[in-house]
């Protein structure tokens, strides 16, 4: 969140993925801030453009013949978004904008391009899209490959394993009381800040070598998107 990079979580169903990003959301004071503070979907083959991006504007539709959205209360008005079951994304709303929103964070809006107001975008999952080399990959899962390119931190989150939280879970008992508030100014502030930080020749290099690396011995890829956000 203090990069402004996108993140997602891996696991399996049932393991409170979406209640552990909810409660970071709940941690972020809003005041004072234009845009949609939150926006929450959850994917599926069922969901249109209209569920993320807004509904289109009919009358300028039938003069000009180009999709113009009222996106406000949707996505690309979001300050923090969060998507759960990502990758049962549709071909639809992933190329009616999501790709550029994730990546450059704007969103083409009938002849304009909209400047977002996205500050952390987070997902979950149940499974990655296999990768290209993969002898049982499909055609879905190159689609995917993409959009899991821009979520530079993937976190495997692991379900709940000692026995005495188990029993605090079934009595209740495990409820999350933060005592600390994050004012969204001061998030502004570090995450526009942080391009003002220099990085060392020495450490761009190390991480050149950690991706050549990966792509030798282990054969992971790093694309250039990844490894510049990595700074």
């Amino acid at each position: 969140m203090i990069s402004g990079t996108n993140m997602i979580a891996l696991g399996p169903p049932g393991i409170a993925k979406s209640a552990v990003l909810r409660e970071v959301v709940d941690l972020i004071e809003f005041n004072g801030h234009e845009g949609t503070p939150y926006f929450h979907v959850q994917m599926g083959s069922d969901v249109s453009p209209n569920h993320v991006f807004g509904a289109p504007d009919i009358e300028y539709f039938k003069k000009h013949g180009i999709i113009k959205r009222h996106y406000e209360g949707f996505l690309p008005d979001a300050i923090i978004a969060f998507c759960s079951e990502f990758y049962r994304v549709n071909d639809q709303v992933a190329n009616s904008g999501l790709l550029t929103i994730l990546n450059e964070g704007e969103f083409k809006n009938g002849v304009e391009t909209i400047q977002t107001k996205l500050r952390f975008f987070m997902a979950d999952t149940n499974f990655f899209p296999k990768q290209a080399d993969d002898l049982d990959v499909e055609e879905s899962d190159l689609k995917l490959q993409a959009l899991h390119d821009r979520f530079l931190s993937r976190v495997l989150v692991k379900p709940v394993s000692d026995p005495s939280n188990k029993i605090k879970m079934i009595l209740m008992d495990d409820g999350f009381s933060a005592q600390i508030k994050l004012p969204l100014s001061d998030l502004i502030q570090v995450q526009d800040t942080l391009y003002e930080v220099e990085l060392g020749e020495d450490m761009a290099s190390m991480m050149v070598q950690i991706a050549t690396t990966l792509q030798d011995k282990h054969h992971i890829f790093i694309s250039p998107r990844r490894l510049k956000l990595s700074r």
